[in-house]
Protein backbone atom coordinates (compact mmCIF):
# COMPACT_ATOMS: atom_id res chain seq x y z
CA UNK A 1 0.00 0.00 0.00
CA UNK A 2 1.30 3.43 -0.98
CA UNK A 3 1.21 6.12 1.75
CA UNK A 4 2.09 9.73 0.95
CA UNK A 5 3.19 11.88 3.92
CA UNK A 6 3.75 15.64 3.99
CA UNK A 7 6.11 16.38 6.93
CA UNK A 8 5.82 20.16 6.44
CA UNK A 9 2.02 20.05 6.77
CA UNK A 10 2.30 17.88 9.91
CA UNK A 11 4.76 20.35 11.41
CA UNK A 12 2.71 23.47 10.60
CA UNK A 13 -0.57 22.06 11.95
CA UNK A 14 0.95 20.74 15.17
CA UNK A 15 2.99 23.92 15.64
CA UNK A 16 -0.15 26.07 15.44
CA UNK A 17 -2.20 23.83 17.76
CA UNK A 18 0.64 23.50 20.30
CA UNK A 19 1.12 27.27 20.39
CA UNK A 20 -2.60 27.81 21.05
CA UNK A 21 -2.55 25.18 23.82
CA UNK A 22 0.52 26.69 25.51
CA UNK A 23 -0.96 30.18 25.26
CA UNK A 24 -4.21 29.01 26.88
CA UNK A 25 -2.21 27.20 29.56
CA UNK A 26 -0.30 30.41 30.30
CA UNK A 27 -3.58 32.30 30.79
CA UNK A 28 -5.18 29.60 32.97
CA UNK A 29 -2.18 28.81 35.19
CA UNK A 30 -1.08 32.47 35.24
CA UNK A 31 2.51 31.62 34.38
CA UNK A 32 4.97 34.27 33.23
CA UNK A 33 6.98 33.43 30.11
CA UNK A 34 8.01 35.07 26.88
CA UNK A 35 6.40 34.65 23.47
CA UNK A 36 9.72 33.39 22.14
CA UNK A 37 9.75 30.48 24.57
CA UNK A 38 6.16 29.61 23.65
CA UNK A 39 7.07 29.62 19.95
CA UNK A 40 10.15 27.49 20.63
CA UNK A 41 8.13 24.99 22.67
CA UNK A 42 5.44 24.81 19.98
CA UNK A 43 8.16 24.24 17.36
CA UNK A 44 9.56 21.38 19.45
CA UNK A 45 6.11 19.81 19.65
CA UNK A 46 5.61 20.19 15.90
CA UNK A 47 9.04 18.68 15.22
CA UNK A 48 8.30 15.64 17.41
CA UNK A 49 4.94 15.14 15.66
CA UNK A 50 6.65 15.40 12.28
CA UNK A 51 9.26 12.77 13.18
CA UNK A 52 6.59 10.41 14.48
CA UNK A 53 4.48 11.00 11.36
CA UNK A 54 7.37 10.00 9.08
CA UNK A 55 7.33 6.53 10.65
CA UNK A 56 3.68 5.42 10.51
CA UNK A 57 4.63 1.78 11.19
CA UNK A 58 5.99 2.69 14.63
CA UNK A 59 4.72 0.63 17.59
CA UNK A 60 1.49 2.09 18.95
CA UNK A 61 2.72 2.15 22.55
CA UNK A 62 5.96 3.88 21.60
CA UNK A 63 4.00 6.37 19.51
CA UNK A 64 1.64 7.04 22.42
CA UNK A 65 4.53 7.59 24.85
CA UNK A 66 6.40 9.94 22.54
CA UNK A 67 3.38 12.02 21.48
CA UNK A 68 1.43 12.15 24.76
CA UNK A 69 4.15 12.04 27.42
CA UNK A 70 7.56 13.01 26.11
CA UNK A 71 6.32 15.82 23.85
CA UNK A 72 4.19 17.34 26.63
CA UNK A 73 7.05 17.28 29.14
CA UNK A 74 9.53 18.77 26.68
CA UNK A 75 7.13 21.57 25.65
CA UNK A 76 6.39 22.50 29.29
CA UNK A 77 10.09 22.56 30.20
CA UNK A 78 10.89 24.81 27.24
CA UNK A 79 7.90 27.12 27.71
CA UNK A 80 7.88 27.56 31.49
CA UNK A 81 11.18 26.19 32.76
CA UNK A 82 11.77 24.01 35.80
CA UNK A 83 9.26 24.50 38.61
CA UNK A 84 8.21 22.54 41.68
CA UNK A 85 6.93 18.99 41.19
CA UNK A 86 3.40 19.88 42.27
CA UNK A 87 3.26 22.89 39.93
CA UNK A 88 4.63 20.86 37.02
CA UNK A 89 2.04 18.10 37.53
CA UNK A 90 -0.67 20.76 37.70
CA UNK A 91 0.50 22.25 34.39
CA UNK A 92 0.67 18.79 32.79
CA UNK A 93 -2.90 17.93 33.85
CA UNK A 94 -4.17 21.29 32.58
CA UNK A 95 -2.39 20.72 29.26
CA UNK A 96 -4.03 17.31 28.86
CA UNK A 97 -7.47 18.73 29.67
CA UNK A 98 -7.01 21.61 27.24
CA UNK A 99 -5.87 19.17 24.53
CA UNK A 100 -8.92 16.99 25.14
CA UNK A 101 -11.43 19.84 24.98
CA UNK A 102 -9.76 21.67 22.09
CA UNK A 103 -9.44 18.45 20.09
CA UNK A 104 -13.08 17.62 20.68
CA UNK A 105 -14.11 21.13 19.69
CA UNK A 106 -12.13 21.01 16.44
CA UNK A 107 -13.41 17.54 15.55
CA UNK A 108 -17.02 18.50 16.20
CA UNK A 109 -16.72 21.52 13.90
CA UNK A 110 -14.82 19.64 11.22
CA UNK A 111 -16.95 16.49 11.03
CA UNK A 112 -20.40 17.74 12.08
CA UNK A 113 -20.68 20.94 10.07
CA UNK A 114 -20.15 22.19 6.54
CA UNK A 115 -16.82 23.69 7.54
CA UNK A 116 -14.93 20.69 6.15
CA UNK A 117 -16.43 21.12 2.67
CA UNK A 118 -15.75 24.87 2.70
CA UNK A 119 -12.19 24.24 3.82
CA UNK A 120 -11.58 21.77 1.00
CA UNK A 121 -13.02 24.19 -1.55
CA UNK A 122 -10.95 27.04 -0.13
CA UNK A 123 -7.82 24.91 -0.27
CA UNK A 124 -8.39 23.97 -3.89
CA UNK A 125 -9.10 27.60 -4.76
CA UNK A 126 -5.99 28.87 -3.03
CA UNK A 127 -3.76 26.17 -4.49
CA UNK A 128 -5.04 26.85 -8.00
CA UNK A 129 -5.00 30.69 -8.01
CA UNK A 130 -2.17 31.67 -5.68
CA UNK A 131 1.53 31.42 -6.33
CA UNK A 132 4.22 30.80 -3.72
CA UNK A 133 5.31 34.43 -4.05
CA UNK A 134 1.82 35.61 -3.10
CA UNK A 135 1.73 33.23 -0.11
CA UNK A 136 5.16 34.45 1.06
CA UNK A 137 4.01 38.06 0.69
CA UNK A 138 0.89 37.38 2.80
CA UNK A 139 3.00 35.77 5.53
CA UNK A 140 5.49 38.66 5.42
CA UNK A 141 2.63 41.12 5.97
CA UNK A 142 0.67 39.07 8.50
CA UNK A 143 3.55 38.28 10.89
CA UNK A 144 4.62 41.90 11.58
CA UNK A 145 0.95 42.90 11.89
CA UNK A 146 0.37 40.14 14.45
CA UNK A 147 3.38 41.09 16.58
CA UNK A 148 2.48 44.78 16.34
CA UNK A 149 -1.03 44.04 17.60
CA UNK A 150 0.39 41.88 20.38
CA UNK A 151 2.79 44.68 21.41
CA UNK A 152 -0.02 47.25 21.45
CA UNK A 153 -2.19 44.94 23.53
CA UNK A 154 0.58 44.37 26.07
CA UNK A 155 1.34 48.07 26.29
CA UNK A 156 -2.32 48.92 26.91
CA UNK A 157 -2.64 46.10 29.43
CA UNK A 158 0.52 47.10 31.31
CA UNK A 159 -0.97 50.51 32.12
CA UNK A 160 -3.73 48.91 34.14
CA UNK A 161 -2.94 48.43 37.77
CA UNK A 162 -4.49 45.28 39.13
CA UNK A 163 -5.28 45.27 42.83
CA UNK A 164 -6.50 42.17 44.65
CA UNK A 165 -8.11 41.57 48.02
CA UNK A 166 -5.31 40.50 50.36
CA UNK A 167 -5.43 39.16 53.89
CA UNK A 168 -2.36 39.10 56.16
CA UNK A 169 -2.33 36.61 59.03
CA UNK A 170 0.10 36.60 61.97
CA UNK A 171 -0.82 34.31 64.83
CA UNK A 172 -4.42 35.02 65.82
CA UNK A 173 -4.39 38.48 64.22
CA UNK A 174 -5.40 39.23 60.64
CA UNK A 175 -5.75 42.30 58.44
CA UNK A 176 -7.73 42.66 55.21
CA UNK A 177 -6.41 45.14 52.69
CA UNK A 178 -5.64 45.65 48.99
CA UNK A 179 -2.52 44.32 47.28
CA UNK A 180 -0.99 45.59 44.05
CA UNK A 181 0.15 42.99 41.51
CA UNK A 182 3.56 44.40 40.59
CA UNK A 183 5.80 42.44 38.22
CA UNK A 184 8.61 44.83 39.14
CA UNK A 185 8.81 43.46 42.68
CA UNK A 186 11.90 41.24 42.51
CA UNK A 187 12.68 41.04 46.23
CA UNK A 188 13.75 37.67 47.63
CA UNK A 189 14.80 36.38 51.02
CA UNK A 190 18.62 36.24 50.70
CA UNK A 191 18.86 33.04 52.79
CA UNK A 192 15.92 30.89 51.64
CA UNK A 193 15.36 32.57 48.23
CA UNK A 194 11.64 32.96 48.86
CA UNK A 195 9.63 35.82 47.32
CA UNK A 196 9.05 38.88 49.51
CA UNK A 197 6.03 41.19 49.62
CA UNK A 198 6.09 44.82 50.78
CA UNK A 199 3.62 46.14 53.35
CA UNK A 200 3.03 49.55 54.90
CA UNK A 201 4.22 49.93 58.47
CA UNK A 202 0.77 51.06 59.68
CA UNK A 203 -0.69 47.61 58.93
CA UNK A 204 1.44 46.16 61.71
CA UNK A 205 -0.62 47.98 64.33
CA UNK A 206 -3.52 45.60 63.57
CA UNK A 207 -1.30 42.51 63.36
CA UNK A 208 0.34 42.59 66.78
CA UNK A 209 -0.01 44.04 70.29
CA UNK A 210 1.24 47.56 70.95
CA UNK A 211 4.30 46.32 72.88
CA UNK A 212 5.48 44.16 70.00
CA UNK A 213 4.80 46.98 67.55
CA UNK A 214 6.95 49.38 69.57
CA UNK A 215 9.74 46.79 69.79
CA UNK A 216 9.64 46.31 66.04
CA UNK A 217 9.86 50.06 65.47
CA UNK A 218 12.86 50.21 67.79
CA UNK A 219 14.62 47.49 65.79
CA UNK A 220 13.82 49.31 62.57
CA UNK A 221 15.28 52.52 64.02
CA UNK A 222 18.47 50.70 65.04
CA UNK A 223 18.90 49.48 61.49
CA UNK A 224 18.38 52.99 60.14
CA UNK A 225 20.88 54.44 62.65
CA UNK A 226 23.42 51.77 61.76
CA UNK A 227 23.26 52.87 58.16
CA UNK A 228 21.57 51.00 55.37
CA UNK A 229 24.35 51.83 52.96
CA UNK A 230 26.52 49.19 54.61
CA UNK A 231 24.21 46.47 53.24
CA UNK A 232 25.09 44.28 56.22
CA UNK A 233 22.70 41.43 56.94
CA UNK A 234 23.86 40.87 60.52
CA UNK A 235 21.49 41.62 63.38
CA UNK A 236 22.51 44.43 65.75
CA UNK A 237 24.30 42.88 68.70
CA UNK A 238 22.71 45.22 71.26
CA UNK A 239 19.16 44.73 70.05
CA UNK A 240 17.38 43.46 73.17
CA UNK A 241 13.95 43.76 71.55
CA UNK A 242 14.75 40.74 69.38
CA UNK A 243 14.18 38.35 72.28
CA UNK A 244 10.71 39.73 73.03
CA UNK A 245 9.19 39.12 69.62
CA UNK A 246 7.38 35.79 68.94
CA UNK A 247 7.87 35.98 65.16
CA UNK A 248 10.94 35.70 62.96
CA UNK A 249 12.66 38.71 61.42
CA UNK A 250 14.53 38.96 58.15
CA UNK A 251 16.86 41.48 56.52
CA UNK A 252 15.99 42.07 52.86
CA UNK A 253 18.64 43.73 50.65
CA UNK A 254 17.43 45.93 47.80
CA UNK A 255 18.54 48.44 45.21
CA UNK A 256 16.65 51.46 43.98
CA UNK A 257 17.20 54.71 42.11
CA UNK A 258 19.57 56.86 44.14
CA UNK A 259 20.51 54.02 46.52
CA UNK A 260 23.07 51.43 45.54
CA UNK A 261 22.55 49.13 48.53
CA UNK A 262 19.81 49.20 51.14
CA UNK A 263 18.17 46.94 53.69
CA UNK A 264 14.51 46.54 54.59
CA UNK A 265 13.41 44.96 57.84
CA UNK A 266 10.95 42.13 57.30
CA UNK A 267 8.92 39.71 59.38
CA UNK A 268 7.62 36.25 58.51
CA UNK A 269 3.83 36.16 58.29
CA UNK A 270 2.03 32.89 58.98
CA UNK A 271 -0.22 33.19 55.92
CA UNK A 272 -1.04 35.54 53.08
CA UNK A 273 -4.39 35.05 51.32
CA UNK A 274 -4.84 36.60 47.88
CA UNK A 275 -8.35 36.50 46.41
CA UNK A 276 -8.92 36.53 42.65
CA UNK A 277 -12.66 36.54 42.09
CA UNK A 278 -14.06 33.38 43.69
CA UNK A 279 -10.62 31.77 43.99
CA UNK A 280 -8.21 32.29 46.88
CA UNK A 281 -4.47 31.60 46.87
CA UNK A 282 -2.95 30.78 50.25
CA UNK A 283 0.79 31.19 50.82
CA UNK A 284 2.36 30.18 54.11
CA UNK A 285 5.46 31.60 55.81
CA UNK A 286 5.71 34.68 53.61
CA UNK A 287 8.32 37.31 54.36
CA UNK A 288 6.88 40.85 54.41
CA UNK A 289 9.29 43.77 54.09
CA UNK A 290 8.21 46.82 56.09
CA UNK A 291 7.96 50.15 54.28
CA UNK A 292 7.82 53.35 56.33
CA UNK A 293 6.34 55.35 53.46
CA UNK A 294 2.83 55.26 51.99
CA UNK A 295 2.78 52.91 49.00
CA UNK A 296 -0.16 54.56 47.21
CA UNK A 297 -0.84 58.28 47.19
CA UNK A 298 -4.47 57.58 46.30
CA UNK A 299 -4.75 54.98 49.08
CA UNK A 300 -5.63 52.29 46.51
CA UNK A 301 -3.44 49.58 48.05
CA UNK A 302 -1.23 48.99 51.07
CA UNK A 303 0.65 45.86 49.96
CA UNK A 304 2.87 45.16 46.95
CA UNK A 305 2.55 41.50 46.02
CA UNK A 306 5.18 39.29 44.42
CA UNK A 307 4.39 37.66 41.07
CA UNK A 308 5.47 34.21 42.30
CA UNK A 309 2.81 34.23 45.02
CA UNK A 310 -0.03 34.34 42.47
Amino acid sequence: MYLEIYPDIIFIINFAIDFILLLLLKMICKRSTSTGRLLLAAAAGGLIAMVVGIFPWMNVFIRFFIMNVSASVIMLLIAYGISSRAEFIRQLICLYLLTYFLGGFINSIYYHSSFRIKLIRLGSLISSNLTWKAVALCIAIACPAFFLGLWLFRRANSKRRQTLDTELILGDMRVSTKGLVDTGNCLYDPVFRRPVIIIERMLLMDLMPAEQYESLLAINKLIADKGQESASLELPANCEQMDTLPFKLRFIPYRSVGRQNGILLGLVLDKVLVRQGKDAICNEKVTAAICDDVLSVCNDYHVILHKELL
